[in-house]
């Protein structure tokens, strides 16, 4: 993550900042792709100075060279020096890929957001495509076809932009964001596949709340599906691919491709932890599961801004709403930071707050899916 030190004397000028109870300070800054926030803790001559992960910016060359700019001229007017930075822009001009590739959350938010790609014969959708070779792939075999890949980590997501770029595909687009919050944003009914390419390469325990396939993820995709689509999972794990086939399984309208739920993989696909693990001699299995019916069809909650902004609440039900942070800055509207979702997944996100209402501003990253709806609801009906 983007970050650097100031070693200073002096604090900054805080009226320039929105500042929360605790001092620690919040920047807007912004780029050609993406409105973001900086945060800066004080410490014991430190200025420590940070990209506030929950604004999710996709973090490119540009951006590194804007927050660096901001640094130095924060090391300045505080009369201190940069004593550690991360913040070497490479100067790619990344923002024409991400505006010729990537899908937006605005757009995402949208109720007929899919309607864009009614051009193509079917709707595919990879979940963790990483550096987009699987879809380079796929997606040049079949160009009439439309491909989208789902990538949470910003590295990765800009090397499979810039794949698509090289190779000049025109029926691929990327979305990057956690794919648990995107799924209810999808038609019911609509995609062909649903691929999941090795997707616990660092398989714990501990972060089974995380995982990509869960009961409630399940149902989702199966919701997705057209009648006859399928979901493919292929893993070098067998625990994961045995608790696979236990949720695909129970999942209402699918069923096995095959009579065995684990097959042995003998399709190339072209990914970088596929070449891995057939260099170490390891065994790739196969889960596929088939949509045996239609889903009924369901419209999209919309959700109307501003909203009243429920007290200072944390629901350890099936849903969550919490106020984490409120930045206050002279003259200027107040920012919020809220958690809100599925209690085991909220997203995190900022909002504009005035009047005892917010709404969205230039730096608020969230899916307004059914999590969100319930969470917000259960807050508003317990206050």
């Amino acid at each position: 993550m983007p970050n650097a030190v100031i070693e200073t004397t002096r604090d900054p000028d805080i009226k320039r900042f929105y500042v929360n109870d605790k001092g620690t300070l919040l920047y807007p800054l912004k780029v050609r792709h993406d409105s973001f926030f900086v945060r800066i803790n004080r410490k014991a001559g430190l200025l420590v100075v940070k990209l506030e992960k929950a604004s999710r910016p996709i973090i490119t060359g540009e951006l590194k060279e804007v927050l660096y700019r901001f640094v130095v001229d924060l090391a300045r007017q505080t009369g201190g020096r940069v004593v550690h930075h991360n913040l070497n822009g490479a100067g790619h001009k990344e923002y024409s890929l991400i505006e010729q590739y990537a899908i937006g959350l605005d757009a995402i938010n949208r109720a007929g957001w899919i309607n864009d790609l009614v051009g193509y014969s079917d709707i595919n959708v990879e979940i963790g495509m990483g550096g987009g070779e699987f879809l380079l792939n796929i997606a040049s075999l079949s160009p009439k076809e439309a491909f989208l890949g789902i990538e949470i980590s910003s590295s990765d997501f800009l090397k499979a932009l810039r794949r698509f770029s090289n190779a000049r595909l025109e029926n691929v687009k990327g979305i990057f964001y956690d794919a648990k919050a995107l799924l209810d944003r999808f038609k019911p009914n609509s995609v062909n596949r649903i691929f999941i390419n090795f997707p616990e390469p660092w398989f714990k325990i501990r972060r089974l709340k995380h995982s990509v396939l869960t009961p409630l993820t399940a149902l989702r995709m199966a919701r997705m599906l057209k009648v006859g689509g399928r979901i493919l999972v292929v893993t070098d794990n067998y625990a994961f691919a045995v608790g696979s086939c236990v949720v695909l399984n129970a999942t209402e309208w699918l069923r096995s491709v095959s009579k065995h739920c684990i097959q042995i993989n003998d399709e190339a696909l072209h990914t970088r932890y596929e070449k891995k693990w057939k260099r170490y001699k390891r065994i790739i299995y196969r889960v596929e599961f088939e949509k045996a019916e239609r889903s009924p069809d369901e419209e999209f909650q919309e959700v109307r801004f501003p909203l009243e902004l429920p007290k200072r609440s944390l629901f350890d039900d099936r849903y969550l709403f919490k106020v984490l942070n409120i930045y206050r800055k002279p003259n200027a509207i107040d920012i919020v930071e809220i958690a809100a979702g599925e209690s085991k997944n909220p997203q995190h996100a900022f909002f504009g707050l005035e009047g005892g209402r917010f709404y969205p501003i230039d730096q608020t990253r969230m899916v307004f899916n059914h999590d969100f709806v319930q969470a917000w609801s259960l807050a508003v009906r317990l206050c």
